[in-house]
């Protein structure tokens, strides 16, 4: 027997919309505006968003226990209490 589960979708930019199965909320419909993926410092390759992308503090502080949203992926504290969404915050 297979058992699956339908996908929750929320505070994320999906440009043009999503229409597939399971439940969504706060999903953002408008180009996010992203640069390419390149050394923007840190451990791993990131890509920019500019200051006037609609990623930019549309993230959630409401996360799994055990998950740590205090930095993104270069290390960057997310201080300002409204995470962008994605793997780089603004500064």
């Amino acid at each position: 027997m297979n058992s699956y589960t339908l996908p929750t979708i929320k505070n994320c930019v999906i440009q043009g919309g999503y229409t597939g199965p399971g439940t969504t909320d706060s999903i953002i419909t408008l180009d996010p505006s992203l640069g390419p993926l390149q050394n923007n410092g840190g451990f791993v390759p990131t890509i920019a968003i500019p200051a006037g992308s609609p990623a930019k503090d549309a993230g959630t502080t409401s996360v799994p226990v055990g998950i740590d949203i205090s930095t993104d992926a270069r290390g960057v504290l997310r201080s300002d209490g409204k995470p962008d969404i994605g793997a780089f915050e603004v500064q």
